[in-house]
């Protein structure tokens, strides 16, 4: 299946803000590309 951006953003942003807690750094390319692989797979399964 292919997933529009703008579906996965909103999931991709609450597993951001879970991961990163209270701290104001920014993600690594890594770890933004995990958290979109992980919402794609739990938003649409």
């Amino acid at each position: 299946m292919d997933y529009e951006l703008e579906e996965l953003l909103p999931l991709v942003n609450r597993l951001a803000e879970k991961y990163m807690g209270l701290a104001s750094t920014s993600l690594s390319y890594e770890k933004a590309e995990q958290l979109m692989e992980a919402a794609a797979r739990n938003m649409f399964s």
